[in-house]
Protein backbone atom coordinates (compact mmCIF):
# COMPACT_ATOMS: atom_id res chain seq x y z
CA UNK A 1 0.00 0.00 0.00
CA UNK A 2 1.32 3.05 -0.78
CA UNK A 3 0.27 5.23 2.16
CA UNK A 4 2.47 3.20 4.20
CA UNK A 5 5.43 4.65 3.19
CA UNK A 6 3.78 8.35 2.47
CA UNK A 7 3.04 8.24 5.70
CA UNK A 8 6.18 7.67 7.15
CA UNK A 9 7.71 10.36 5.11
CA UNK A 10 5.23 12.62 6.61
CA UNK A 11 5.66 11.63 10.14
CA UNK A 12 9.73 12.13 9.66
CA UNK A 13 9.18 15.63 8.63
CA UNK A 14 7.13 16.30 11.01
CA UNK A 15 9.08 15.32 13.70
CA UNK A 16 12.05 17.21 11.87
CA UNK A 17 10.34 20.56 12.24
CA UNK A 18 8.93 20.45 8.77
CA UNK A 19 5.30 20.82 8.57
CA UNK A 20 4.66 22.18 5.08
CA UNK A 21 6.31 19.05 3.79
CA UNK A 22 4.39 16.77 6.37
CA UNK A 23 1.53 18.33 5.49
CA UNK A 24 1.98 17.52 2.02
CA UNK A 25 2.92 13.61 2.31
CA UNK A 26 -0.20 13.22 5.01
CA UNK A 27 -2.85 14.66 2.83
CA UNK A 28 -1.64 11.95 0.13
CA UNK A 29 -1.68 9.28 2.63
CA UNK A 30 -4.63 10.00 4.30
CA UNK A 31 -6.14 10.13 0.64
CA UNK A 32 -4.98 6.78 -0.24
CA UNK A 33 -5.77 5.33 3.09
CA UNK A 34 -9.30 6.73 2.74
CA UNK A 35 -9.95 4.83 -0.17
CA UNK A 36 -9.24 1.22 1.54
CA UNK A 37 -11.83 -0.82 3.82
CA UNK A 38 -11.06 0.37 7.28
CA UNK A 39 -11.73 -3.78 8.51
CA UNK A 40 -8.06 -4.05 7.08
CA UNK A 41 -5.65 -5.30 10.20
CA UNK A 42 -4.76 -1.78 11.79
CA UNK A 43 -5.86 0.24 8.96
CA UNK A 44 -8.41 1.74 11.41
CA UNK A 45 -5.38 2.09 14.02
CA UNK A 46 -2.96 3.75 10.87
CA UNK A 47 -5.73 6.14 9.96
CA UNK A 48 -6.42 7.15 13.04
CA UNK A 49 -2.66 8.67 13.59
CA UNK A 50 -2.51 10.04 10.00
CA UNK A 51 -5.48 12.36 10.86
CA UNK A 52 -3.48 13.41 13.91
CA UNK A 53 -0.46 13.96 12.86
CA UNK A 54 -1.91 16.02 9.69
CA UNK A 55 -3.62 18.04 12.32
CA UNK A 56 -0.58 18.70 14.30
CA UNK A 57 1.04 19.84 11.14
CA UNK A 58 -1.88 22.22 10.23
CA UNK A 59 -1.17 23.43 13.60
CA UNK A 60 2.30 24.27 13.38
CA UNK A 61 1.78 26.11 10.50
CA UNK A 62 -0.78 27.85 12.02
CA UNK A 63 -2.60 27.30 8.72
CA UNK A 64 -6.24 26.22 8.20
CA UNK A 65 -7.26 25.78 11.93
CA UNK A 66 -10.74 24.46 11.09
CA UNK A 67 -9.07 21.59 9.01
CA UNK A 68 -7.14 20.59 12.03
CA UNK A 69 -10.34 20.33 14.69
CA UNK A 70 -12.16 18.35 11.69
CA UNK A 71 -9.24 15.46 11.59
CA UNK A 72 -9.29 15.71 15.09
CA UNK A 73 -12.81 15.47 15.24
CA UNK A 74 -12.70 12.70 12.64
CA UNK A 75 -9.93 10.38 14.46
CA UNK A 76 -11.65 10.63 17.71
CA UNK A 77 -15.44 9.25 15.87
CA UNK A 78 -13.31 6.35 14.64
CA UNK A 79 -11.38 5.39 18.13
CA UNK A 80 -14.33 5.48 19.56
CA UNK A 81 -16.44 3.65 17.48
CA UNK A 82 -13.18 1.00 17.90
Amino acid sequence: MKALPLRGLGLVALAEDEPQMAVMLLQRALAILEQAPLERLGLREIMIETMRALADAHTALRSKPQRARELRRRAAELESAN
